[in-house]
């Protein structure tokens, strides 16, 4: 009777994570299957975030409240400090960054935007993203077979990887995500976090002389506090002299203060109806820290450049 107990016991052991596993990969062979693009363009709607209208509304009714001279100054302020997407691409390939660090959010729609109009034209020696060795080796290994959709971090790199090879069919692409050896290391010895661990695996194989791309999420792109980007400045060794630029890169639709931010901009007329760049985060008007405070904090503050993708939107 005992040794009965004990097999089933012991069955129940085991049986109960291979069934688990075997579950969890039975919902990923379902997902490839019922796997569809999201449509392209996304929605053109002008007004996709309701709520934060009210903040790109007053900002505009702030903005009438201003004197004709501060009017045209602060437009030219603006005006002064927006570009093109076209156009800024060429001056950000010819003024030759030895690294641009260029923050995202993990999504399908920027990441194609991204290798549509910045990926295939910038022709950089290097391509560092968010994901360790192990797992590019299986993206670039899925990429190669022809698969049309291979993910990292929850969206679709295979555009991204195709359009890096097309602007530079030389170019090395490298994973300096945080190892499970690394992770297991520093938790052992209390010291560090993943940050530290990143940072240190772009420094081992930083080379002066290359051109490099590092695609990572936003806030290690940042340029504050104990961030990547910004531990790379304030302690430079391996970069330093280097020519470095912070750039986000986001969907005037993904969130609601973006929204508010481009509609007050197209509101006063400052900005093309096509995708744009603010070419110097830090010169823009003091109001618009002020009128744009969640902005200001969470994306404007956070980086040097941002690029903004804009689909054609239909008018109020």
């Amino acid at each position: 009777m005992q040794f009965r107990v004990l097999y089933y016991f012991l069955a129940i052991v085991f049986a109960v994570p291979l069934a688990f596993g075997l579950l969890i990969k039975g919902v990923d062979i379902y997902q490839e299957i019922t796997w569809e693009p999201p449509p392209w363009p996304p929605s053109t709607e002008r007004i996709q975030h309701p709520d934060h209208l009210r903040w790109g509304e007053a900002a505009v009714n702030r903005f009438n409240t201003f004197s004709t001279d501060q009017q045209t100054a602060m437009r030219l302020a603006i005006t002064n400090n927006v570009s093109k997407l076209d156009e800024w691409v060429k001056s950000i390939e010819s003024q030759h960054f030895d690294l641009l660090c260029i923050g995202e959010t993990h999504d399908d729609y920027i990441r194609r935007f991204a290798a549509e109009n910045i990926f295939n034209v910038l022709r950089y020696d290097v391509l560092l993203l968010e994901a360790t060795p192990e797992k590019l080796a299986d993206i670039l290994r899925r990429i190669d077979a022809g698969e049309s959709r291979v993910e990292l971090l929850g969206a679709d790199i295979t555009y991204v990887i195709r359009a890096i090879r097309q602007a530079n069919p030389e170019v090395e692409i490298l994973g300096i995500e945080e190892t499970d050896a690394q992770r297991e290391r520093r938790q052992e010895l209390l010291e560090g976090g993943r940050e530290t661990s990143v940072e240190n695996n772009l420094r081992k194989i930083y080379q002066p002389g290359k051109r490099y791309l590092a695609l990572f999420g936003a806030f290690h792109c940042a340029n504050t506090w104990n961030w990547l980007y910004n531990r790379l400045r304030q302690n430079p060794n391996e970069l330093a002299g280097a020519n470095t630029r912070s750039i986000r890169i986001i969907r005037e639709h993904i969130e609601g203060p973006i929204e508010a931010f481009t509609y007050f901009l197209g509101e006063i007329g400052v900005i093309p109806k096509e995708h744009f760049v603010i070419m110097d985060n830090a010169s823009l008007p003091p109001e618009i820290k002020e009128w744009f405070p969640f902005l200001q904090a969470n994306e404007l503050g956070i980086s040097e450049s941002m690029v903004i993708f804009r689909p054609k939107t239909k008018r109020l």
